[in-house]
């Protein structure tokens, strides 16, 4: 008896749970079925906008996609009771549990891939109403598409640019590659353990690594520089000299003042750098994009990144953006298509294989713009206030802080001249625009494919213009509207 009892008490409560279980079940369908409603409306509205801002007719299932067929399915979530014999109680009812047979029903399709939708496979064409064509792309007649060159014809390209525009005079360290130049440092710190004078041989050292910022990327240039550092360093202590002397060598000849600062190593604020050693890191710097001889595929990631350097911190922001994203080559992976006199085609290069090149569009350069000005305001804005805390140990505003330190007169001052021109972010932005029209400006050949020949009618471009008061107010403590006035005028000087 009781254990009868416990069986039929197991099953009301297996059937309450399976009575739950379909009503979240019904509720969640009732959702979906909301939810796709709302998404056809909206479907519906933005086709209407496109039909009509852009003069054309859309197929009417142009929208269709698996949410909208698998929406026709019938879902029910079904139990069935079978008499099934127990081992206590022969006459007991054993519920099975809910069977779903929408998952029934998928399996079937999987079998025979055949599935019955309520949807007319042959709709009746309406009366007095235009028959729909989906519509390619058309390419603009003025776009001419030319034979790709094979790569016999590119290398003549690249060395006919070459001879045009190489110097005159080379220094014997601009000719070198990268290898050579690892390699001559090792040497170099190799022969300082015999060598009596050793000051040639630091300076040779640092020249050779200033000349591999035209390879490596600052987190790949400081590693190099902690490396060698330290295996010159051991050699010293080799030869006697106490952590005082090495200390001074460090700071003095074997790390240069560029270095220094880029790594806010100890005591930075008080290096003095020489022009010829800015000018050449400059040299190196636009080097190392405009000269390479391949495409690579788009990164904004990337190019926020080369961009946002310390570089920037001694160079004007037009100056690193071009140096970033030209090539003398033309092998660029940020273009413009000339055609009908149009301010919107730009296209990044978002895959390549040996046979094709795809572009897609961005229009008017805005996402590109947009997400560099951002990157490039913010480093500046952080790097400044890192600077001067170095120096200062607070952010509060001083009349003299440009006589202090050299880092201040060099950094601080180009730095501060970069923000005042990023707070005219339309202007930024017609600039940009404007190096990639004059230096990217791209004649397509027979492998380059564009997603898209129109301007974007529902992107509205409206930037305006920060106050640079507000900019001084963020970067300095306390600092009066007369001292941001004075401030500027010493700046623009």
């Amino acid at each position: 008896m009781n254990n009868e009892n416990s069986i039929e008490n197991k099953s009301k409560e297996d059937q309450l749970d399976i009575t739950l279980l379909l009503q979240q079940k019904d509720e969640e369908i009732r959702l979906l079925k909301q939810n796709i409603k709302y998404r056809d409306i909206t479907l519906s509205l933005y086709k209407s906008l496109i039909e009509g801002k852009l003069g054309i007719k859309l197929d009417t299932n142009i929208f269709d996609d698996d949410i909208t067929i698998y929406s026709n399915f019938k879902v029910n979530y079904t139990r069935g009771k079978t008499k099934e014999k127990n081992k206590n109680n022969p006459k007991a009812v054993v519920e099975k549990p809910f069977v779903n047979t929408l998952k029934k029903s998928a399996k079937a399709v999987k079998k025979t891939q055949k599935i019955n939708v309520p949807i007319d496979k042959k709709p009746k064409k309406p009366t007095n109403k235009p028959i729909i064509v989906k519509k390619k792309q058309q390419i603009p007649k003025s776009i001419q598409f030319t034979k790709e060159r094979t790569d016999e014809e590119t290398q003549s390209f690249i060395d006919g640019i070459n001879q045009k525009i190489s110097d005159k005079s080379p220094s014997k360290f601009w000719l070198l590659s990268k290898q050579e130049h690892l390699n001559n440092i090792e040497n170099l710190i190799e022969s300082l353990e015999n060598t009596r004078s050793y000051s040639k041989v630091l300076s040779d050292i640092k020249l050779h690594r200033f000349h591999l910022f035209k390879y490596l990327n600052e987190s790949e240039y400081s590693k190099h520089v902690y490396s060698q550092t330290e295996k010159i360093k051991k050699i010293f202590k080799t030869r006697g000299k106490d952590d005082k002397q090495i200390k001074a060598l460090v700071r003095h000849k074997i790390i240069g003042a560029y270095e220094h600062r880029m790594l806010f190593l100890d005591e930075f604020e008080k290096t003095t750098i020489e022009i010829d050693e800015v000018e050449l890191i400059k040299k190196c710097l636009d080097e190392k994009f405009k000269r390479k001889i391949n495409f690579e595929k788009f990164s904004l990631s990337t190019l926020t990144d080369n961009i946002c350097n310390y570089h920037l911190c001694i160079t004007d922001v037009l100056s690193v953006i071009s140096s970033t994203i030209t090539n003398i080559y033309g092998f660029h992976n940020v273009v413009y298509l000339s055609f009908d006199d149009n301010d919107f085609a730009f296209y990044t290069l978002e895959n390549i294989t040996k046979n094709s090149r795809k572009w897609n569009m961005d229009c008017q350069l805005d996402d590109i713009s947009n997400e560099v000005w951002d990157k490039i305001f913010n480093y500046l804005t952080s790097i400044f206030k890192k600077i001067y805390q170095k120096v200062y140990h607070d952010n509060q505003y001083r009349s003299d802080f440009i006589e202090v330190s050299q880092v201040m007169e060099l950094e601080g001052i180009q730095i501060l001249k970069n923000l005042i021109y990023l707070s005219d972010k339309p202007q930024f932005v017609k600039d940009f625009k404007n190096i990639v029209k004059s230096s990217n400006n791209y004649v397509p050949t027979e492998i380059d494919s564009f997603n898209l020949f129109t301007n974007d009618p529902l992107l509205k471009v409206n930037h305006k213009k920060l106050n640079i008061n507000n900019i001084f107010s963020d970067i300095f403590d306390n600092i009066s509207p007369n001292q941001i006035k004075e401030l500027r005028s010493l700046i623009q000087k």
